[in-house]
């Protein structure tokens, strides 16, 4: 179909339509009605809101931050109209780089010599900074100021105290000359930075001074805690910082001696005189009273004197046991009493109990060759070379403290008999009947004299009598 004819079938649509729209055009006072378009949005905000939020973020400061939202808000809004704001937040943040660029170069940094007065006053400070092309001494001294306030040089009035004053200072360091490009220059330091670091020296003054007070009063930890805290250049060369280092060593030294005193009359007071010892010398070196030795001297003698009578009284209290009865704590006193013995042999020099401690040994050698079992039946030592009736024989006496009493007589002279032959007899029926329980044969052992063994054999209570 040609352009013409479909032309031509749509205008009665058309007039149709347009015949339509005539009473909308008169109720909306004859303009036809526009579609309403949804505002744009991106993470929830328009553009307008992360405009607004451009200029808080520049108004704190954050120009990047500013940057970032301005170029959100023409992107969902694209055109010119906030092509001002940004070049605004572009100049702003290259001003706040150039600031901050020149407070680097000529406030940053450490500082290259300083020189105290008394007190900690601060009499000459400054720091050394490149010089840049076309800067004199005068465009220093603006430069200087205006980083201190946070501008820009040329934002500062022609006429300016400040800047007076830092041109003084400049030539005061440098002299009045032209500067050289690449050359370095002192730059004094700030006003604000010479008052905090004099306030830091006063500071740190008084707590030395605390500190001392704090020495004089016994509190160390005080005192050792302010000294730590003392840390500027001034304070830490002075006199009185090297004299209160000196008293808190001291302090420091009679504390530890104290200590080591204190330990070393403990230990004492434990009988471990070999680490009172230790710690006595150790507590004399850091400066305790050198009598501490002989107080520890004393205290070991005692104590030696102590051991010895306490050996000997164990060893009288032993004789005087029932041997038969009270085998266990006859052989226990003994062991304690060499024990006590040893003990008071290690507090001096040289052999000072060797007999005594022989003794006491061979006793308890003796008691080693017989026991007393818990139900009380006699476990005897038979050497090889000595018959039974010997060995028993030996046993019983030992158990019994004394030598069996003998006659001489034989029979028929039974009446004759001393008691301790007449109990033996006994005795020897009842080892007798104990053996042939056991499984022995008595005859046997009766004659073994060559062989070592242990005899089982009856108490001897009962048996004998005093």
């Amino acid at each position: 179909m040609r352009r013409h004819d479909r032309l031509t079938r749509l205008l009665p649509v058309a007039v149709l339509l347009a015949g339509a729209l005539i009473p909308v055009l008169v109720r909306s006072g004859g303009e036809a009605p526009s579609p309403e378009v949804e505002e744009r949005r991106l993470r929830g905000k328009t553009a307008q809101e992360w405009s607004a939020l451009a200029e808080l973020a520049s108004a704190d400061g954050a120009h990047d931050r500013a940057l970032v939202y301005i170029k959100t808000a023409e992107k969902l809004e694209p055109g010119t109209q906030y092509a001002d704001r940004l070049t605004e937040v572009r100049r702003a943040r290259w001003r706040t780089k150039a600031i901050a660029g020149e407070r680097a170069r000529l406030r940053g940094g450490d500082i290259d010599a300083i020189e105290f007065g008394v007190g900690g006053d601060v009499e000459s400070a400054w720091r050394l900074a490149v010089v840049l092309p076309g800067e004199s001494l005068w465009s220093l001294a603006r430069s200087a100021v205006a980083a201190d306030r946070g501008t820009m040089p040329g934002e500062l009035p022609g006429e300016d105290a400040d800047v007076n004053r830092a041109w003084d200072a400049l030539t005061d360091l440098n002299g009045v000359r032209e500067l050289e490009v690449g050359e370095m220059v002192r730059v004094p330091l700030a006003g604000a930075e010479v008052a905090a670091i004099e306030a830091a020296n006063r500071e740190d003054l008084a707590r030395i001074a605390e500190a001392s007070r704090a020495i004089a009063a016994g509190d160390l930890e005080v005192a050792r805690e302010l000294r730590a805290e003392v840390a500027g250049t001034y304070a830490l060369g002075t006199d009185i910082c090297a004299g209160l280092d000196a008293a808190l060593a001291a302090a420091s030294d009679a504390e530890r001696a104290g200590e080591l005193e204190d330990g070393a009359r403990a230990a004492a007071a434990a009988f471990r005189f070999s680490r009172a010892d230790s710690l006595a010398l150790a507590a004399v070196e850091t400066g305790a009273d050198p009598a501490l030795l002989g107080e520890l001297d004393l205290l070991r003698d005692a104590r030696e004197e102590t051991l010895v009578v306490e050996a000997y009284d164990l060893v009288v209290a032993a004789e005087e046991l029932p041997r038969s009865s009270r085998y266990a704590e006859f052989r226990e006193s003994l062991e304690r009493s060499r024990s006590l013995l040893e003990e008071a042999e290690g507090l001096s020099d040289g052999v000072q109990y060797g007999q005594a401690s022989m003794l006491v040994a061979g006793m308890l050698e003796d008691a080693a060759k017989v026991r007393v079992s818990s139900d009380g039946t006699v476990v005897a030592s038979k050497p090889a070379g000595v018959d039974y009736t010997a060995a028993a024989r030996a046993a019983v006496e030992w158990l019994l403290g004394r030598t069996l009493a003998t006659s001489g007589k034989e029979f028929p002279y039974h009446a004759e008999k001393t008691s301790d032959e007449l109990a033996w007899a006994r005795y020897l029926a009842d080892a007798s009947e104990m053996a042939r329980r056991d499984g022995a044969d008595f005859a046997s052992l009766l004659t073994s004299s060559e062989s070592e063994l242990e005899l089982t054999l009856p108490n001897p209570d009962g048996y004998f009598t005093d």
